[in-house]
């Protein structure tokens, strides 16, 4: 029953935005049943670490290694090259069941790209293979202890775990999700579970009916409340780790709960859950990338059944015989799990070698998406990602001059902007220093309910810095501002929708989660925003105040070599509707327009200068020189470009600057 959920999930499905959970339930009874079998085989005396492994290899490698086959034809066709060099990367890494670390380095589970690859989801077989290398050992290890000094044992280091990742889950998300310390208490829980079983069989019926109740309503409310916004695997977690313990403890009992999970339709989805599990992120993820459009609600519904029915195909045909040790022999399925293990990972050593084979690809659609890479070269060094820790003596002083220089401090939004305006400012000798963070736009006391604590921290030293220094200097904030007010994904309205969520959303510090869908937040959060703000005037500070760049929707590059690869036809320069995005930012505008005029303000709307084509109607997403954003939502350094000569020659009108800069035809000025 826990992959439904799952799938759901992944389909997009805003009731089953918990749905991720399900993978918890895994956890717990995988660790239920595989230490069931260990520890009883070891008291026995018959326990045998060969007979382990290949109990593993029959279960899992068959059918994981038929679903990498069966991507590479689709992953061919259908990816760009740095996709399917990604792609390669992970058959390499799901191989090794190494994923979750490739995937904890690559980006977040919830992150928009985390969509499109279809191997994502084996990060969670990673977990559990990597748990099995060492938990067999150590039961081993301490085979002459009692039942209850296993079960010591198991508490004492579940709780370590649980701990670390309690702390981690608000310190550093993505580490926390990923990695096997954070999550071996989940495993824990259901090898407790089975350690501790003739305890549980002491229990009265009545207090079982209570139990099975409470464990089954315990996921339930994980499915159907939780989403990304929340810290994970920490203390939400507990929730659907002890709502399996208790199902499972109260599974043979005839409780109601018992009774409805073995109604034969969920038995049925049990058997085949671990096949379903494989087919349906691989489904999601091609159906997206060959999609030109947002897939509607019936086709995530058509692709869901699909997989269920390709579920049982491989359950059939590809993990019953090798789970037969009649027809299948250990020495066969080693030997076949090693060649095809070793030709999938030739197969993801070629592709990344070959950079994904561009040659596939014809010259106009390989530009348009050369564009994605259109980034500043000081990304990787100036910019701080979520879970970075960051010294404000690290910060990047981007060109040379004996002037005050330019502070850009902002999110993502404000790299590529940095690197533009330190080229634009050069004949000036006004240096331009980067305070950047990723998802965490220039404002004091706000935070992201899934992105712990590193943003208010980063915020709070950047002001300080800022305040503390002479009087005089320059600061320009940006920020994606509708994204941090709006708690829905950007929908341009004709195909191009965000998967994000509710946890891009910015609350005010101490505000719960819930506060999410209070009315007062967004008057809260604009309210920070022009304290902010006016800190920086009262402190001699000019404040140049770049409002919200125009989202997109697609990730243009991509979007702009598929519509070429498929050879689809569509209005070109790429645009959407200025409507739609008036829309998109109008609370975010109402908040940034009530901060009082100042002579030592200064505002920058770049939909002035992007929204300018059909009459002012549409907004637009390239020129004749080539795409002005790198994904969805960031300008690439054309755009940047376009924007930062606007900010020059503003700064000019102002008299900010000693040197005059032409200006540019359109003013974003406003």
């Amino acid at each position: 029953m826990a992959v439904l959920p799952v799938i759901l999930f992944h389909a997009g499905f805003e009731s089953f935005a918990g749905g991720y959970v399900g993978v918890d339930v895994f956890f717990v009874i995988s660790g239920y049943l595989i230490t069931g079998i260990i520890y009883s085989e070891i008291r026995d005396g018959t326990f045998s670490l060969i007979r382990f492994y290949e109990r593993r290899a029959r279960r899992i490698l068959p059918a994981l290694l038929f679903v990498c086959l069966i991507s590479i034809p689709f992953a061919w066709l259908w990816m760009l090259p740095d996709e399917l060099r990604d792609f390669a990367e992970s058959l390499v890494a799901v191989s090794l069941f190494a994923s979750n670390f490739l995937f904890w380095m690559e980006s977040g589970y919830f992150d928009q790209a985390a969509g499109l690859k279809p191997l994502l989801h084996t990060w969670s077989l990673a977990i559990e293979e990597q748990f099995y290398l060492f938990f067999p050992l150590l039961l081993l290890l301490f085979r002459r202890l009692r039942r209850s000094g296993v079960a010591l044992l198991l508490i004492t280091i579940s709780a370590s775990s649980f701990v670390l990742a309690e702390e981690l889950s608000g310190s550093a998300p993505s580490t926390s999700f990923y990695l096997l310390p954070t999550r071996i208490w989940e495993l824990g829980a259901g090898a407790l579970v089975a350690i501790t079983a003739p305890y549980w069989g002491k229990l009265r019926h009545p207090a079982l009916e209570v139990l099975a109740g409470l464990g089954l309503a315990s996921i339930l409310f994980a499915v159907f409340t939780f989403d990304e916004s929340l810290p994970f695997p920490g203390a939400w977690a507990l929730f659907p780790v002890l709502g399996t313990a208790l199902v499972i403890v109260t599974a043979k009992s005839g409780t109601l709960v018992a009774k409805l999970l073995s109604l034969r339709p969920l038995v049925g989805i049990g058997l085949i859950s671990y096949s379903a599990y494989l087919w349906h992120q691989p489904l999601f993820a091609f159906a997206r990338l060959r999609s030109l459009e947002a897939i509607p609600v019936w086709g995530y519904l058509v692709l869901a059944s699909v997989s269920l029915g390709l579920a049982y195909f491989s359950w059939r045909f590809v993990e019953q015989p090798f789970r037969n040790r009649q027809k299948v022999s250990r020495k066969q399925v080693f030997s076949a799990a090693v060649t095809v293990s070793t030709i999938v990972i030739c197969i993801g050593l070629a592709g990344d070698m070959g950079r994904g084979f561009p040659g596939r690809l014809t010259d106009e659609a390989l530009a348009a998406a050369a564009t994605s890479r259109d980034v500043s070269p000081y990304r990787e060094r100036c910019h701080a990602k979520r879970e970075e820790t960051f010294d404000l003596t690290e910060a990047c002083r981007l060109g040379e001059g004996e002037r005050r220089p330019l502070i850009v401090w902002g999110d993502s939004h404000g790299v590529e902007l940095a690197w533009q305006l330190s080229l634009e400012l050069g004949e000036s000798e006004t240096p331009v220093v980067q305070f950047t963070r990723s998802a965490c736009i220039p404002v004091a006391g706000v935070y992201r309910p899934s992105g712990g604590r590193a943003c208010p921290q980063f915020n709070d030293l950047v002001l300080g810095s800022i305040e503390a220094a002479p009087r005089g200097d320059t600061v320009l904030l940006i920020g994606r501002w509708a994204m941090a007010l709006e708690p829905e994904p950007f929908d341009n309205g004709e195909g191009g929708v965000e998967t994000v969520g509710p946890g891009s959303v910015f609350l005010p510090l101490g505000k719960p989660r819930s506060f999410i869908d209070d009315p007062a937040r967004v008057s809260e959060v604009g309210a920070l925003i022009r304290e902010t703000v006016w800190s920086l005037l009262e402190r001699g500070k000019r404040v140049i105040l770049v409002y919200h760049v125009p989202e997109v929707g697609w990730d243009v590059p991509r979007h702009l070599a598929r519509l070429i690869v498929f050879g689809a036809a569509a209005a070109r320069p790429l645009s959407t509707s200025r409507d739609v995005f008036s829309e998109r930012a109008a609370r975010a505008y109402r908040e940034l327009d009530r901060i009082p005029d100042h002579p030592n303000l200064l505002r920058i709307k770049p939909e002035y200068l992007f929204c300018n084509l059909d009459g002012g109607r549409r907004c637009r997403a390239e020129s004749a020189a080539g795409p002005l954003y790198f994904d969805e939502h960031h300008l690439s350094g054309l755009g940047a470009g376009l924007l930062a000569r606007e900010i020059v020659a503003a700064m000019n009108r102002k008299g900010w600057l000693a040197s005059e800069t032409a200006p540019s035809p359109i003013s974003a000025e406003r």
